[in-house]
């Protein structure tokens, strides 16, 4: 199992971009998935539990591309 921690984010992140990939990846609500984003924003990090190891590398890499702050465990 992979542990996929975010950090935080570039000046110019794509909230809603990674809204629906939360959505789709984790099968999360949007209310969840705002929820995650906004504890972000508020200078937490999110540890996030990812049972198949692929789902969070691509996980990593598209959260990463649209300007998140990922470290993968």
């Amino acid at each position: 199992m992979a542990k996929l921690k975010i950090k935080g984010w570039d000046t110019g992140v794509n909230k809603m971009r990674m809204t629906e990939i939360l959505i789709e990846k984790l099968m999360l609500t949007e209310d969840q998935s705002e929820e995650l984003l906004n504890a972000v924003s508020a200078g937490q990090t999110i540890s996030l539990d990812v049972e198949d190891d692929a789902i969070a590398e691509d996980l990593h890499n598209e959260l990463s591309e649209v300007g998140a702050l990922i470290v993968l465990d």
